[in-house]
C-alpha cells in the first residue's frame, strides 16, 4: 500500500508541542525508549499519562518511580533533572473491562489525550492461548473503545509485530487473512476448559510457532474490522535489540529473543544451538523503532487533522464533534466494520533491516567474536558454540556440553556450599531455544515501502534526528553496541582487563588438561588399542573437569 507522500509535514518537535500522549507499555523495553526520546527532543510535550497495572507486588505508583530511576534517562537526567514532573499514572487491569480504568481516569483520559500509543502484550511467545488472546487482541478492542470517546484524539499508533504473519513466505504492509476468526474464537474460549484449549492450540496456530504471533495477528484484524474512523496506524517491528545509539549505545533492560543468547554466548553458557547458518536475522535497534514509532504517530496525526480542516472546508461546518465521534455513544458503532466499508485507509509500516541491509546469522556470531577479544565479558567456559539442522544431533551436544557439566559444577557448587544456578541456566536456554528455533531457522522477507515513504516525509531537520535508515549503519560496528551494552545493563560487568586474565588462565587451563589427556591416554591407548576412543572420552572428560575448576 502506497502512501501519498505531502511535503507540510511539521517538524517532530512542533507537532508534540503541548500534546498529551498516553501509553500502554511504558514501563517495559521500547516504552522505555519512546518516553526518553520524547521527553528529551520534544521538550514542550505536555504530558505523558502511563497506564500501569500491578505487577509483581509493585502498585503503578511504584513501577512509575522505578522507571524514572532507570538508566535509560542517564543523559535526560543531565539535561533536565525535573524531567518526572511530565509523567503520570493511571491504575489500569488489562484483563479487565474497560481496562480497569477508575470512571475519574476515564474522563481524565477522554478529555485530554491527543495521541495514544498502545504497547501492552505478553511477550511469553508460548503463552497459554486463553491469556495471549485476552491481553494481546481482546485488550485492544478495549483500547479502541476508550480512544473513540476522547475528545481531542488526533492519533492512535498500534505495536504489532512484523512476524504476526510468519506462516506466510513473505510480508507486505496490508492485512491478510488470520486463518481464524477472532470473534468466533471469542465465543470458543468461553466455553472451552483450559485443557481443551490446549489441545487444540496447534490447530489454530497452524503453521505460525506460537501463540503470541497468531493473537498479534488477531489483533490486527480487529482494528482493521472494528476502529471505525479513529485516526490509527500499525507499526510492525522486527527482532528488537540493543539501542545502536539513544538513549545510550548499547542500552538494553532485558535478555528478551536473541540477546539471552548473545549473552550465554559471552558467559560461555550455550555450547550447542539449533539454527540455520545462512539465514537472514532481521534484528533491528531500539532507537530505529522509537524513531519510526514516533514519526508514524506525528504522519497519522497531520494527516488526520488535514483530513478534518478539508471536511470543515467542504462543508462549512463549524463543529468537530459529528465527524470524529461519529456517534461513538451508539452500540452499533463498536460493531465489526468491514474493510470496504471503513473511513479511514489503516497504514501499516514495517520497521526491520532484513530488507535493505541484511545481516547473516553466521555473521552475527564472527561479529560477537571480533568485538569479544576486545571487549570480553566474564566467561564461565570459553565461548564456543556448534550449530545444527538435526535436532538429534543439537540435543546430543546439549547434553554433552551443557547438561552433564553444569550438573556436575552444580554438584560441586553444593560441596562447597556456593550457589547453585548452573542447571536451572541450562533449562532456561533449552526452553528459549525451544521457543527461538523457528526464527533461527527461518528467513523471512518482509515489505517496508511504507516505512520508507515514512522516512522520505519529515522535516529535513528531523531526518538526523529520527533516523531509522537501515542502510546507514555498519554490522559490525553495531556488534561492539551489543557486547559492550549487554555487559553494562544485563551482566553489570566492564572490567575488560580482569577478564582477559580469566580467559587466559581457562585457555592455559584447557592447554594443560587436553595436553595431559593426550599424555595419559597414550599409554593406555599402546596396550589396548583403543586410541581413538579412549583419546575422545578423555578429552571429553578433561574439557568437562576443567570447566567445573575454574
Amino acid at each position: 500500500m502506497k502512501t501519498e507522500q505531502k511535503a507540510n509535514y511539521p517538524l517532530m518537535e512542533k507537532y508534540f508541542a503541548r500534546k498529551t500522549v498516553a501509553l500502554t507499555g511504558g514501563t517495559g523495553f521500547l516504552g522505555h525508549g519512546l518516553i526518553e526520546k520524547l521527553l528529551r527532543c520534544c521538550p514542550d510535550v505536555r504530558k505523558i499519562i502511563l497506564l500501569i497495572r500491578s505487577k509483581r507486588n509493585s502498585n503503578p505508583e511504584e513501577r512509575l518511580e522505578a522507571l524514572t530511576k532507570s538508566s535509560a534517562f542517564d543523559t535526560l537526567r543531565e539535561i533536565n533533572p525535573k524531567f518526572a514532573e511530565k509523567l503520570s499514572f493511571v491504575s489500569c487491569n488489562l484483563e479487565a473491562d474497560e481496562l480497569g480504568l477508575a470512571q475519574k481516569d476515564q474522563e481524565m483520559l477522554q478529555d485530554e489525550v491527543d495521541i495514544f500509543v498502545h504497547g501492552a502484550a505478553t511477550l511469553k511467545f508460548n503463552e497459554h492461548l486463553r491469556l495471549s488472546f485476552e491481553i494481546n487482541t481482546k485488550c485492544v478492542r478495549k483500547v479502541l473503545q476508550l480512544c473513540k470517546k476522547m475528545t481531542h484524539l488526533q492519533s492512535v499508533v498500534h505495536i504489532s509485530t512484523a512476524y504476526a504473519y510468519c506462516n506466510q513466505e513473505g510480508t507486505d504492509e496490508k492485512f491478510y487473512d488470520c486463518g481464524v476468526d477472532y470473534n468466533d474464537l471469542e465465543s470458543s474460549l468461553r466455553w472451552m476448559s483450559d485443557d481443551v484449549v490446549t489441545k487444540v492450540t496447534p490447530d489454530l496456530i497452524g503453521k505460525r510457532p506460537n501463540t503470541y504471533t497468531l493473537t498479534k495477528a488477531l489483533a490486527e484484524d480487529l482494528i482493521r474490522r472494528e476502529s471505525g474512523s479513529l485516526p490509527i496506524c500499525i507499526c510492525r517491528p522486527s527482532m528488537i535489540i540493543p539501542a545502536i545509539q539513544e538513549p545510550s549505545p548499547g542500552w538494553c533492560n532485558n535478555v528478551y529473543g536473541p540477546t539471552a543468547f548473545v549473552v550465554a554466548y559471552q558467559k560461555g553458557f550455550m555450547k550447542a544451538m539449533m539454527a540455520d547458518l545462512d539465514i537472514i536475522c532481521d534484528l533491528i535497534p531500539l532507537d530505529y523503532v522509537v524513531n519510526g514509532v514516533l514519526a508514524a504517530a506525528m504522519k497519522t496525526g497531520t494527516d488526520f487533522m488535514d483530513e478534518r480542516r478539508e471536511r470543515k472546508s467542504s462543508t462549512g461546518s463549524e463543529s468537530d464533534s459529528d465527524f470524529f465521534t461519529d456517534g461513538v455513544d451508539s452500540e452499533k458503532d463498536f460493531a465489526p466494520c468491514p474493510l470496504d466499508d471503513a473511513k479511514r485507509i489503516i497504514p501499516i509500516y514495517t520497521f526491520n533491516t532484513g530488507t535493505q541491509n541484511p545481516l547473516v546469522l553466521h555473521e552475527i556470531q564472527a561479529g560477537l567474536d571480533h568485538w569479544l577479544k576486545e571487549f570480553p565479558s566474564k566467561p564461565i567456559r570459553l565461548p564456543s558454540l556448534s550449530y545444527h539442522d538435526n535436532e538429534l544431533s543439537y540435543k546430543i551436544n546439549v547434553l554433552l556440553h551443557q547438561t552433564i557439566p553444569f550438573h556436575v559444577m552444580d554438584a560441586i557448587s553444593g560441596i562447597m556450599n556456593k550457589k547453585q544456578r548452573m542447571v536451572t541456566i541450562n533449562k532456561k536456554l533449552q526452553a528459549g531455544m525451544e521457543v527461538m528455533r523457528f526464527f533461527f531457522t527461518t528467513s523471512f522477507r518482509f515489505g517496508n515501502e511504507n516505512a520508507l515513504n515514512l522516512l522520505n516525509c519529515l522535516h529535513p531537520d528531523d531526518k538526523v534526528t529520527y533516523n531509522y535508515d537501515a542502510r546507514q549503519f555498519d554490522w559490525l560496528n553495531y556488534m561492539k553496541c551489543y557486547v559492550v551494552g549487554t555487559q553494562k545493563y544485563i551482566l553489570k560487568e566492564d572490567n575488560h582487563s580482569e577478564h582477559k586474565k580469566v580467559i587466559k588462565r581457562l585457555k592455559a587451563l584447557n592447554t594443560f588438561l587436553n595436553t595431559s589427556a593426550v599424555v595419559g591416554t597414550l599409554g593406555l591407548a599402546t596396550s589396548t588399542g583403543l586410541t581413538s576412543t579412549l583419546f575422545d572420552m578423555a578429552t571429553y572428560v578433561w574439557d568437562t573437569v576443567g570447566a567445573v575448576l575454574v
